[in-house]
């Protein structure tokens, strides 16, 4: 796979769940997103034109975890049966109080938690100040794009 590193001009930070139910989100509740991988794809005729539905595969994020009780959420979410939602905010912006009050962008991807692993090394959390790290894989069934001014939903299962 091809991870996409982000680069440090632009942070993002994963909720988990869907921004639109959570009233206000807040600070605590969200973790810093160290890398984010995933592919859709839509077929096209010869035209150009797309036909049928989008196709979506695994959503690949590694997340820091701050402490030992954020990582609870991603194992019992690993045991749903419905799919479960997670938020994506690309350069948040909170108030004094930790509340959410602009992001450039968000995308709200919905599916399921098929795989989560953590990753600890020690040696550099007391050398480089290194925090855990977990991996998560959503299989998605649909993902939607909150940009300024615009909403993109894109169903990928019906």
């Amino acid at each position: 796979m091809n991870y996409h590193y982000l680069s440090t001009l632009v942070t993002m930070s994963l909720l988990t769940e869907n921004f639109k139910e959570a009233s206000p989100v807040k600070r605590e509740k969200c973790v810093t997103v160290q890398s984010l991988d995933y592919k859709l794809q839509r077929s096209r005729d010869a035209f150009g034109r797309s036909y049928g539905c989008a196709q979506g595969g695994l959503m690949r994020v590694s997340v820091l975890i701050g402490s030992k009780n954020n990582t609870k959420v991603f194992y019992e979410r690993l045991k749903n049966t419905t799919p479960t939602s997670f938020t994506l905010f690309w350069n948040a912006r909170y108030n004094q109080s930790g509340e959410l009050t602009d992001c450039d962008a968000a995308t709200v991807a919905e599916g399921y938690v098929v795989d989560v692993q953590e990753k600890y090394d020690r040696d550099k959390a007391e050398t480089e100040g290194e925090h855990p790290c977990l991996t998560f894989q959503l299989l998605l069934t649909k993902i939607t794009y909150h940009g300024t001014n615009t909403e993109l939903k894109l169903v990928l299962v019906e």
